[in-house]
């Protein structure tokens, strides 16, 4: 099953308060039950905020690579394939 299910999670702090200053994503190797339980794998990309913490969750059959910028307010998130 080739790396179908769940290659990325990405964590962004920036979702759960306005107020950051600064943002960070990073992988998330183990997924909380509570998130993993309301993954959709028919979607391919999904949002998810637990309440602490939100989830971009990207699915792909390929090892994917991302990078992020921010101006203002707003973040802009480039996924690739490879």
């Amino acid at each position: 099953m080739k790396k179908f299910f769940l290659s990325v999670f990405f964590v962004i702090s920036i979702l759960s308060a306005c107020n950051l200053s600064t943002v960070s994503m990073s992988e998330v190797e183990n997924v909380p039950n509570n998130v993993w339980a309301i993954i959709d794998p028919n979607l391919e990309l999904q949002l998810i905020n637990d309440g602490e913490k939100g989830y971009i969750i990207f699915h792909s059959s390929e090892d994917v690579e991302f990078d992020f910028t921010t101006q203002e307010n707003t973040v802009t998130i480039n996924f690739n394939e490879k």
